[in-house]
């Protein structure tokens, strides 16, 4: 296992996504602002496990010699804090959703927002593409307990899930089929 440190905001993560190559990850913080972080290759630095031996519990970051991480680019994704996040198979799509029900699909090499939708009354609590990259849907799930689904080719709203009794908490794929987990 190791370790690598990330500088510059210090506000609250509220929600992050690993890009699909596992080279950069994407992090959204309480002072709204979303970043891309490239990431250290652990191959680079064999000696960063062994600083997770020194690691001071009231501190983590302190004195740690371990990797630290490029910031590639900054941008506001929302008015209110994200709560949700994840790339698409291809790592060309990010898709976000905000504590106000937003949901908004953001172009990563261009950097710039293809889609916006109000999607939930309420925090948008996951977000998911789906797997089979053909079908260029994206699934967010909400506090209000639906679940709504995306055609991104018409940018347009296609189906709502609204028998779930409670907040969907995660949407999982299993091949083509969608799971849904209630909090």
């Amino acid at each position: 296992m190791s370790m690598a440190v990330l500088q510059g905001d210090t506000a609250s993560v509220t929600a992050m996504a690993w890009h699909p190559s596992g080279e950069q990850l994407a992090v959204s913080t309480q002072s709204l602002q979303t970043r891309f972080w490239a990431m250290p290759d652990p191959a680079d630095d064999p000696s960063a496990a062994a600083a997770l031996l020194d690691i001071d519990p009231d501190d983590p970051a302190a004195g740690f010699a371990g990797p630290r991480c490029e910031e590639l680019h900054t941008f506001k994704a929302h008015d209110m804090p994200v709560a949700a996040m994840c790339f698409d198979s291809t790592g060309a799509l990010l898709a976000t959703g905000d504590s106000m029900g937003n949901v908004r699909v953001w172009d990563a090499v261009r950097k710039y927002c293809t889609h916006t939708f109000k999607a939930h009354r309420g925090v948008v609590l996951a977000i998911a593409f789906h797997p089979d990259k053909s079908r260029y849907q994206l699934f967010s799930a909400g506090q209000d307990s639906l679940v709504q689904v995306y055609d991104l080719r018409k940018k347009a709203h296609v189906h709502t899930f609204d028998s779930h009794q409670g907040a969907v908490s995660a949407i999982v794929f299993l091949g083509s089929i969608a799971f849904l987990q209630l909090r």
